[in-house]
């Protein structure tokens, strides 16, 4: 009887306990060389799909995290804006493009379902939002 109220106790806690949970959202480092390029890359599809006349770049990731599902589900949050860059001229590195004085970055937050063994990689775009706090070094 002992036995079985200890492991009651023992199931009682780890039912509530509050850590990692299997198959949960885990924390990932925003500098994580794969967790950019997915920003990157939505930042792109983002400036390829805005009537601005300048190309727009990723600044920063400011928050990502990761979970194990059939693949890997990223959720990416970044800062973005307008570079000096026009997109009317050939061959640009966004890379090299500054961003452009007084303009007025945005929050953007993507999902990414990425599953290598498939060659797939889906991306899931929420609204980008102005933002108050510059929380990355823009240039």
């Amino acid at each position: 009887m002992k036995t079985l109220l200890v492991m009651a106790a023992v199931i009682s806690y780890f039912g509530v306990y509050p850590g990692k949970m299997t198959g949960g959202w885990k924390d990932c480092s925003p500098e994580e060389s794969k967790i950019k390029d997915f920003a990157k890359a939505a930042a792109s599809n983002i400036s390829q799909s805005s009537n601005s006349l300048y190309h727009s770049k990723m600044f920063c990731v400011t928050n990502a995290k990761s979970q194990v599902v059939s693949g890997i589900k990223y959720k990416i949050v970044f800062e973005m804006g307008p570079t000096v860059c026009k997109k009317n001229k050939a061959n640009i590195n966004i890379e090299s493009c500054e961003p452009l004085e007084y303009s007025h970055p945005q929050t953007c937050s993507i999902t990414v379902w990425d599953q290598p063994w498939r060659s797939s990689t889906k991306f899931y775009f929420e609204p980008c939002t102005p933002h108050v706090e510059n929380k990355c070094n823009r240039g």
